[in-house]
Order: structure tokens, then sequence, then C-alpha cells
């Protein structure tokens, strides 16, 4: 889950470069970091947390296929039944045997050679900085069947990897209870019943959700939907109990992912989900993407569908270099692809285009009202940005709302798009907590 995973996309860099969404509640709305720019030296992507942005172009690849449940905690543990799969079309590098390097005292992994990589993973985000503390443990895949075990953790977004399991003896097909729990102040992670590390003095720190499936760095990468099963979390009696309520999914462009019962989930991804290479080719050539699927086989007249412009309802207004036409075409159809993520997009209802530093001003000016302050991952590259508001029906993964209280209401979504075609949701919520959102900023 997190940044920094080797030479191809997540091993150079700290694992919060790499962190392609953090989300933070304040104030009643959801602010949601973009991915950063690919830097001019590929790095190897480490492991991520969830709800990450997906960039098939214009930046680097990353997408997800996960399930999650936030609605039972605080959580104790985790536990999920898979197969460590072969997945094929993972990009080879020059050295693909090599076991994944850890760094020492830093928050960096590294792969010799390159190359691609892809991970079953699962993760407990922790109460702390939500989005940017938790606990995993996956499968990584690299090379072409070149597989490793790995655990770890992150704080404040940086990933620090704990161990790794030579690939040599993660045999291909086999099964396995793969699990992460809480005894004291320690965290454990376990392969079957094997103890593979452990995380002491946490405290008292729990987790707030539980999340599982297929995150990706390789857009070449393919595998039909595979199982996720007898998934179980762990509460404060120390019981293990089973998943209930299919509760939430976010599946990106590019991937497949669906709930087949209430302890089981499948994810998948490219051309292994019915995608055609042809359909990868121009996926890879467009700014914008065929939208996420809802069910584990995306078929073409719902392709079609998703790639259809959402209508434009309200006030356009282009400046400081943007024209109206890309003005328009960046609202209607490129932030349409990231803004559907977490639900469905309805209607462009303000649309403006402004230069990076006034978005930048007015962004940070948004989030100081709450003590906050922008990231790298938020900042649009240099040139005219689209700051598109668009009305919709989101689903948002938010902690449970207190008791007694009316559940935050999110039908309104703020997304820029830069000169490079990166796609960012800034925040999402709606008209009475986003309204300082709805004035644009002054033209430079």
């Amino acid at each position: 889950m997190g940044n920094t995973r080797g030479s191809w996309g997540r091993g150079a860099r700290p694992r919060a470069a790499a962190f392609a969404v953090g989300i933070a509640l304040a104030a009643g709305s959801l602010f949601v970091g973009g991915s950063a720019q690919a830097s001019a030296k590929p790095v190897s992507p480490t492991p991520s947390a969830p709800n990450s942005s997906c960039y098939p172009s214009g930046g680097q690849f990353h997408c997800y296929a996960i399930g999650w449940d936030n609605t039972h905690g605080p959580y104790w543990g985790l536990g999920v039944t898979r197969s460590d799969i072969n997945i094929s079309g993972i990009a080879a590098g020059s050295n693909c045997s090599a076991t994944p390097t850890i760094n020492p005292g830093t928050t960096e992994w590294s792969f010799p050679g390159g190359g691609g990589i892809a991970y079953q993973s699962q993760w407990i985000t922790l109460a702390g900085q939500q989005g940017l503390d938790w606990e995993e443990i996956g499968t990584g895949h690299r090379c072409n069947y070149e597989n490793f075990w790995y655990w770890g953790y992150a704080l404040n977004g940086n990933w620090y990897p704990l161990g790794v399991h030579d690939q040599s003896y993660i045999g291909p097909n086999s099964q396995h209870r793969f699990s992460i729990f809480r005894a004291g102040n320690t965290w454990y992670y376990q392969v079957d019943n094997t103890t593979m590390g452990t995380t002491p003095n946490w405290g008292t720190t729990t987790g707030t959700s539980v999340q599982f499936g297929l995150e990706s760095w390789d857009p070449g990468a393919s595998t039909t939907g595979q199982p996720y099963f007898n998934i179980q979390y762990v509460n404060g009696n120390a019981q293990n109990v089973n998943i209930s309520g299919r509760q939430g999914s976010s599946v990106d462009p590019w991937m497949c992912g669906v709930w087949s019962s209430d302890t089981e989930w499948w994810g998948g991804e490219g051309s292994g989900c019915g995608f055609s290479s042809a359909a990868a080719a121009q996926a890879a050539a467009a700014r914008s993407v065929t939208g996420s699927t809802a069910s584990a086989f995306a078929s073409a007249a719902a392709s079609a569908a998703a790639a259809r412009p959402i209508p434009m309802t309200g006030r356009a207004d282009a400046r400081d270099g943007m024209t109206s036409a890309q003005l328009t075409d960046d609202c209607t159809k490129v932030a349409k692809t990231e803004t559907e993520r977490y639900g469905v997009a309805g209607t462009v209802v303000s649309a403006y285009g402004r230069s990076a530093t006034a978005v930048t001003g007015w962004k940070s000016h948004h989030l100081a009202r709450d003590g906050k302050s922008l990231n790298a991952g938020q900042t649009d590259a240099a040139g005219p940005v689209a700051i598109c508001a668009i009305k919709g029906d989101y689903q948002i993964p938010t902690p449970p709302p207190a008791p007694g209280t009316t559940p935050m209401t999110y039908d309104l979504a703020i997304v820029t798009v830069d000169s490079h075609g990166q796609v960012r949701p800034f925040a999402y919520g709606n008209e009475k907590t986003l309204a300082d959102l709805l004035t644009p900023p002054t033209a430079g």
C-alpha cells in the first residue's frame, strides 16, 4: 500500500510519495489528495493504502479493486484466505529473481532491475490519521510469477516494510490464510499459523476499517477475478467474526471487483476482466478510460455508457490560457472517470479554467479553515487547470455517524484536471460544506 516499492513504481521514494489518495474528514467534507507525478527516474512502487487514484495515462498507473468494511469496528484484526495466483503480463526487469531489499533505517524498499508489480493485499486502517496509518500483509507479483510475501505498516503515509519472504518459497496457486491482529500492544503478521513479524509498542491503537483486494502498478498485468474468502475481523473480545453486509467496494478503471457473498470478495485486472488488448492500447493513449466496473466482467454496453460525457448544466468560464472546448472536455469527460470511483456523476454545475498558481492558493485557503495544508498530491502541474464542480450520488467510505446525528450527505465533488491530464478529486461534500469552493479563484 505504501509508496516506495522499488525500481518501477514503489521502492526508491518514501511511501508518502506513492500514496495516491489520502482521506481526511474535516468540517463535514472529504478531502482527497491526488497521485504524485511520476518522477523522471522511475522508482518501484511500494504498497499503498486503498482508495488510490488510477492514472493509465499522464502519470504512473496505480489501480485498486478492493472490498472494505468500516461499520463493525474498532477492529483488532483481519483474516483472509486466498491463493497465491499467477498474474500474467507484468513487465520484466533485468533481475527478476532478486528478492526485494529493505533499506535499513528508511521507509524504502527496492527491486534490482526494475519491472512492474501487482499486489494481493489486505489492510487495517488505523485510528490515527485516517487513511495515512495502516497495517498491511500481502503477496507481491513481479516479472510473471516471481512472487514474494511482505508485511509492514505505515505512519503519516510513510511505508515501513518489516519483512519479505523470498519468492522461491511462494508456490503458484497455493492457498493460505493471511492474518493481521493485535494482542496487547503488539500487532502480529501471520501466514497460516506462522508469525512472519510483529510491531510492538502501539499503545491502544485499533483499526477503523478493514480492506482486501488487488492493487496494481502495471497496466499490462492481467488476471481473472480471484477470491478473497472466509473474511473475518477480530473484535475487542478477541473473537473472530465473519464480515457481513458487503459493506463497500472501490473498483478503479481497468480493474474488476465484486462481492460474491458476505464473506467473499473477487478482484481482477485488465484483459482478465474481459477488457481487450485493443482497448488497453486505447486506454493508455487516452486521457480518460472506461469507468469502474460494477461486476467482474464489463460488457461493451457498460463500457460505452461509462465513456459518455455528463451534461454541463452550469456556468463554464475558461480563462488563463484554457479554451472553452478544453474546459468542457476536461469537466464532462476526463474528470468524470475519477469522480465516479465513489458513485455516479450527474451533471457539471460549474466549470472554471484558471492558472495552477491561482488554484493552489484557492485549495490552500479552503484547507486552512480546518488547520490543514496542501500536500504534493493535491498540487496541480503548471499551466491552465480545469476546476469542475460535479453533482452526483457519491457513496464515500467514512466512519459511521455518532449516535443521534444525521449522516453526512455527499452529492457534490470538486475535481481538478491539470495541463498534464492529471485528475485530482479534491473534496467531496455538499453545497453547504463546500460553499467556498463554488466560488472560483481570481483569474491570473
